[in-house]
């Protein structure tokens, strides 16, 4: 009986696992997407992630910097700072097209 019982350390080990083969089957499945398939696919995304927690995301940025073979910190930077002006500027258009996505055709 005592082999079925996980400790707190085993079961964070076996959902850390099993969220970071999740997290590499998105990082693949988005590698294979033209760009107006991704700008599609931002639209959801955007939505499920909205909500997170700042230790949530900076837990996101974790794995993907392992994907990605970078330092989790330069990750957290790249991906939650704060965008520039220019940046700010040439996304307006982008997020405007997400915002008004319709979705009467899925």
């Amino acid at each position: 009986m005592n082999e079925w019982i996980l400790t707190t350390e085993d079961t964070e080990a076996f959902v850390f696992h099993h969220l970071f083969l999740i997290w590499k089957q998105l990082d693949d499945y988005l590698d294979t997407l033209t760009d107006a398939e991704f700008r599609r696919t931002l639209v959801f995304l955007r939505r499920a992630f909205s909500g997170f927690e700042p230790r949530e995301k900076n837990s996101i940025t974790e794995i993907l910097a392992d994907f990605w073979n970078v330092n989790a910190g330069t990750a957290g930077e790249f991906l939650l700072g704060e965008l520039s002006e220019g940046e700010s500027a040439q996304l307006t258009g982008a997020l405007d097209e997400l915002n008004a996505f319709d979705f009467g055709d899925l």
